[in-house]
């Protein structure tokens, strides 16, 4: 029996994005317990792809255990479209949703691509919430984001410190908040400079968006740098994460689980995030700081409340490092073979 996983896998050029480390994560885990896994990686010449997909469904569909799918909301119905038009049984299909956008892109015609899957695997309760309340007969299911879990000492801190040290780890765009971030400290530090920030991530692909940032960032050269893109998942990357004392987390997207959230639990490094609709799945008050979404007086008002009050830090450090195992890929491999998706 075969069991087909499709997604797009992290490349030795390309290891950016949630995605691409999210499915790379999940298909090495696969082998892990089963060697009939057949990998179409999305990421590498698509066409041959989508052919060797349709070659192995229209060729080998008897041999066929189940169907794993994980992409993003647009990818993943196309996949489901082309399943569709094979004629595939879909009750073999297990779509493990990335983010958040797939309401946005089911309407009265798509409807039919995904009806029938076997399960809708979202990350979050109040994602399957929003979804049964719409299009109560999905089958859907939860399962948070996940990531392999190093051992790493995490050091100590002392406080209060003259400048706190912040870091922004994430695509850098104008909808994950960077400008944000970078103009909110400049009125902090308008007097004396209290925060230092650096930036990890890549760049966007737009090249005025990319012109903006990076012109906001070169204003601010005095307290704020960009430091190019941190490799992960790396046991280094994790040790420089450890060395700040606030990731701040400023989207302005709906979000599902971050992974760079995630990945701070498991360098111990509490999170200031703007209140997405799911933060609260991942983050609470007693590990985590929270301001109003889309508004900067309120990230300026946090940011000063952190400052004046170093001493939280510590603790919510410690509470937050405590966070690391409940989102390993032992979640994710428990769940494939307890429900029957792949046999162990």
């Amino acid at each position: 029996m075969l069991d087909i996983f499709i997604g797009s896998l992290s490349t030795k050029k390309n290891n950016n994005g949630g995605e691409r480390q999210k499915s790379s994560l999940m298909y090495r885990e696969l082998l892990n317990i089963c060697d009939s896994v057949v990998c179409i990686n999305l990421e590498r010449h698509r066409f041959f792809s989508v052919l060797k997909l349709i070659i192995v469904c229209l060729f080998r569909r008897k041999q066929i255990n189940s169907i794993i799918i994980s992409k993003f909301a647009k990818g993943g119905i196309t996949i489901h479209k082309i399943l569709f038009y094979l004629h595939f049984d879909f009750s073999k299909v297990s779509y493990f949703l990335v983010g958040s956008k797939l309401i946005d892109y089911i309407n009265t015609k798509n409807y039919k691509y995904i009806k029938e899957d076997k399960m809708i695997v979202v990350e979050s309760c109040s994602l399957k919430n929003e979804l049964l309340r719409k299009y109560p007969n999905l089958k859907v299911e939860v399962l948070s984001n996940f990531k392999k879990i190093f051992d790493l000492d995490v050091g100590t801190k002392n406080y209060p410190q003259k400048q706190l040290r912040l870091v922004f780890f994430s695509r850098l765009l104008i909808e994950k908040g960077v400008l944000d971030l970078i103009h909110s400290l400049e009125c902090l530090n308008s007097e004396n400079t209290i925060f230092l920030l650096d930036i990890y991530g890549p760049e966007s692909e737009d090249p005025k968006e990319k012109k903006t940032i990076r012109d906001a960032i070169a204003r601010c050269e005095s307290f704020c740098s960009y430091k190019g893109n941190l490799p992960m998942p790396s046991i280094d990357s994790y040790k420089i994460l450890s060395l700040y004392d606030l990731h701040v987390f400023p989207t302005r997207f709906s979000e599902g689980i971050p992974g760079t959230i995630i990945d701070c639990f498991i360098c111990g490094l509490p999170t200031l995030s703007s209140s997405f609709p799911r933060a609260e799945d991942l983050l609470d008050f007693d590990d985590s700081y929270f301001y109003k979404q889309f508004d900067n007086d309120d990230l300026i008002k946090k940011l000063d409340y952190i400052y004046n009050h170093q001493n939280e830090l510590l603790a919510k450090r410690e509470k937050t490092f405590r966070k690391r195992n409940s989102y390993s890929t032992d979640i994710f491999v428990d769940f494939v073979i307890k429900k029957g998706i792949i046999a162990s």
